[in-house]
């Protein structure tokens, strides 16, 4: 074999994984929803230098478990160069994201690599990248792609290295931007606070404490005044989400009802990573049997190596499990994301530990036949991520974008109209926007409508929850309906 593909063998397979990630999920346009389109909007808003949270998106504060008023800028800040380039333009977004997804698959090798061979960290790189709820995923312009990656780059940065000072301001910049672009990498901080304490008390105790010890503190110190300069200073807001996230935790009262469901959620989404959509028998029994056997591998494995160290990463882990069972909010692996390389390295020592005593087979054998067998039971997600789908479930059909023109034309300036997916419609009209009280009762809802002074309702085939019309026909405000097209019925309401 030449020196150089001797040397480079791992970046070139590497590369290989990666290229196919550009034909897989990349649309011209984007699924129904809509955190995406506030995304996009304030991106907007940082290309044209306007305030970035004028999305003209009125915050229901009676919905207490739809989208916040606003998003951390990182985020959108690293879309606005597409923005500024290519305007509204969905595949260039998506290529993005992609991009972002395959820096992810070298910057895991190099994690990965820190405690296992490279054949090895190649495969658990490529497991990750390849799992099917990312697959899928990556179809959405969203945060936790790119939060995922910056999480991962920290989480290599951190690992068996001193912490010198080039480093600690490395680790400050990148936990600042992963808070930036999703607020759960705050977890990163509240770890190396834990593993600062855990640290310092066990120094003490040993008698060895010394200043070099404190290092953490000057990476939360540094992370924190960076995102202070840059949330409050920068991209100051007149508001914030906090109140928004506070309701999560203050709406529901059955707080042991609330752990033990999401336990059994948490247990769910762990499953998850190892799923596959496969449609035959066998199949569909090997993808069964792959998903318990990454649950147990993982346990095994956290547990395994708890008992001998703890790290910082562990912490952070142990905070992300944390959150998913406090949290009443179930958004599928999303939310979990960033834990997901770690769990992968814990399934490997549990796999490892568990065939040890019963095979001599190397371990980087095991590895790359356990990865083979993984992909091949994904290949049919693989192969429709690569297909344009026959139906699409999108704002961007000819029936929406004569719609939208309409709302355009016909609604003024500084009228509020009712609609199920608000941000998506301040995106393509500019019209303010908001969503109706559903989590509320129809009379609250109609109080609210009515001292808002809210002239219209806008219900969409296929995307309009049912609580609209029950609204409608409970408050008989509709004095005027226009039926736009077969997909949308436009309702003046005063």
């Amino acid at each position: 074999m030449p020196p150089f593909i001797n040397k480079y063998w791992p970046y070139l397979l590497l590369l290989l994984f990666a290229i196919p990630l550009f034909g897989m999920n990349v649309h011209s346009y984007h699924q129904w929803g809509d955190d995406y389109a506030q995304y996009i909007k304030e991106a907007q808003n940082i290309a044209a230098g306007r305030p970035y949270y004028q999305s003209n998106y009125v915050f229901n504060p009676l919905n207490t478990i739809y989208g916040p008023p606003l998003y951390p800028p990182g985020f959108p800040l690293l879309l606005s160069p597409i923005i500024l380039y290519w305007g509204l333009n969905i595949k260039a977004m998506l290529y993005l994201i992609t991009l972002f997804l395959a820096i992810l698959l070298f910057v895991l090798y190099s994690y990965f690599r820190k405690s296992s061979s490279a054949p090895t960290a190649v495969c658990l790189s490529v497991i990750v990248v390849y799992c099917s709820y990312i697959i899928d995923f990556k179809q959405h312009v969203l945060s936790d792609i790119p939060c995922l990656l910056c999480v991962s780059i920290y989480l290599n940065l951190r690992k068996g290295k001193e912490l010198n000072a080039t480093r600690i301001i490395f680790l400050a910049c990148t936990a600042a931007m992963a808070i930036l672009i999703r607020s759960q990498a705050i977890l990163l901080l509240a770890a190396e606070g834990l593993w600062l304490a855990i640290d310092v008390y066990k120094r003490i105790v040993a008698g060895r404490f010394s200043p070099a010890a404190l290092s953490p503190l000057l990476i939360i110190f540094f992370s924190a005044g960076i995102y202070f300069v840059v949330n409050k200073l920068v991209f100051h807001t007149p508001q914030d989400a906090v109140n928004y996230y506070k309701n999560f935790y203050t709406w529901h009262t059955d707080y042991a009802g609330i752990i033990y469901t999401d336990t059994l959620y948490f247990i769910t989404l762990i499953k998850d990573i190892f799923q596959h959509s496969s449609h035959g028998f066998i199949s569909q029994a090997l993808v069964s049997v792959m998903s318990y056997a990454g649950l147990v591998s993982g346990i095994l494995g956290f547990i395994l190596v708890i008992r001998k160290r703890i790290l910082m990463e562990d912490l952070f882990f142990m905070l992300m499990c944390l959150l998913i069972i406090i949290t009443p909010v179930h958004e599928g692996l999303r939310f979990f994301l960033p834990a997901v390389p770690l769990y992968i390295l814990y399934c490997k020592e549990g796999i490892y530990r568990l065939l040890k005593k019963t095979t001599q087979v190397r371990p980087y054998k095991i590895a790359i036949l356990l990865t083979v067998i993984y992909l091949a039971l994904g290949h049919e997600d693989y192969l429709r991520a690569a297909k344009v789908p026959d139906y699409i479930w999108s704002p961007n059909t000819r029936n929406d974008t004569v719609a939208f023109q309409y709302l355009i034309d016909h609604t003024g300036k500084d009228d509020i109209i009712l609609f199920a997916k608000p941000r998506a419609l301040t995106l393509y009209t500019n019209k303010r926007a908001m969503v109706i009280a559903y989590t509320a009762s129809l009379d609250v809802a109609k109080k609210q409508i009515d001292s808002m002074h809210i002239k219209y309702l806008l219900w969409r085939l296929e995307v309009s929850e049912p609580f609209f019309k029950n609204y409608l026909r409970y408050s008989h405000s509709a004095v005027d309906s226009y039926k736009i097209n077969d997909f949308y019925t436009l309702y003046k309401l005063r």
